[in-house]
């Protein structure tokens, strides 16, 4: 979501990452979308995890340690294990 602020706002964009920067804005998530938890599989759910977090370290210069799913309709019995292989601590 945030990529498409940046390519849309760019202006804004630039706020957050400044924000971010001095600790008033925490790019949270780890992943690229809010993605459906139940019908992807592992390697698709991987891919969540590399893209956002590789956005986040070059767009943000952090690592995001946490998941953040708050409107899915309801959780994968493997998510946990993805979590945890893309270096998740907190969900």
């Amino acid at each position: 979501q945030l990529a498409w602020i940046k390519d849309g706002y760019p202006d804004l964009f630039s706020r957050l990452q400044a924000l971010a920067a001095r600790g008033q804005f925490v790019p949270v998530g780890g992943m690229w979308v809010e993605p459906d938890t139940n019908m992807p599989g592992s390697e698709a759910m991987a891919r969540q995890f590399l893209e956002g977090t590789r956005f986040f370290a070059e767009e943000f210069g952090t690592e995001c340690e946490e998941v953040w799913l708050p409107d899915t309709f309801g959780y994968s019995a493997g998510l946990p294990g993805v979590c945890v292989a893309a270096g998740m601590k907190w969900f």
